[in-house]
């Protein structure tokens, strides 16, 4: 992956949190690495989560918390589920896209 350095180009205020810095980032990846079927994606993280999160407890509904709260809530969490880092990654992704704040 090459990155070009990161530019600053608004700042935004967030209630919940300190104003965040809106950046633009160009980066540049091998095309093999990508998939255009995110459905398929969506699907295996949703499964991952449903099956691991809802053991204990009710699985957190994903529009429950903000993208940025996500990421916590799942790595406060990881050590007691089967998920891996990299399906941790996916998952945080998903709900972060599927977060209340989102829409």
């Amino acid at each position: 992956i090459m990155l070009k350095k990161p530019e600053i180009y608004d700042t935004v205020e967030v209630k919940e949190f300190e104003n965040f810095k809106k950046l633009e980032i160009i980066a540049f990846i091998d095309k093999d690495n990508l998939t255009k079927d995110l459905n398929s994606l969506y699907t295996k993280a949703d499964e991952l989560y449903k099956n691991n999160c809802g053991i204990c407890h009710s699985a957190h509904d994903k529009k429950e918390f903000t993208a940025n709260l996500w990421p916590s809530v799942m790595k406060s969490m990881l050590s007691r589920t089967a998920i891996t880092k990299e399906e941790n990654y996916l998952v945080v992704q998903y709900l972060q896209k599927h977060a209340k704040d989102m829409e």
